[in-house]
């Protein structure tokens, strides 16, 4: 089964679901077996909707990981990192966006 944590974020690939780009935040994780989500994003207008699903249903077809979740001691350095990256004037290349992140690794070292 595929690991589920709080943080995660999944597409719905429900045939219903596809077009609507439907994806969910896993908000936390109840001794039932369920995930309780939060609706990320839908192009129908049901975001910020809480729904709980089951924790065997993330690892079928049904859904798939978009964004996984952050160890809670690393989550200090990635936003570091995000706000450098985002400092780097646009149009930016690879290599620029290495030079600030390894500065921002640097400097927590």
């Amino acid at each position: 089964m595929t690991e589920v944590a709080v943080g995660q974020v999944w597409r719905d690939m429900a045939k219903d679901m596809i077009d609507r780009d439907r994806r969910l935040r896993i908000n936390a994780i109840g001794d039932d077996g369920r995930a309780e989500c939060i609706v990320d994003h839908d192009a129908h207008g049901t975001a910020g909707k809480t729904v709980k699903i089951r924790l065997t249903r993330f690892s079928t077809t049904a859904f798939q990981l978009v964004k996984d979740s952050i160890a809670e001691e690393d989550r200090e350095l990635y936003t570091q990192l995000l706000a450098a990256m985002f400092r780097v004037s646009r149009p930016a290349s690879a290599a620029e966006y290495a030079q600030v992140a390894l500065r921002v690794v640097r400097a927590s070292s």
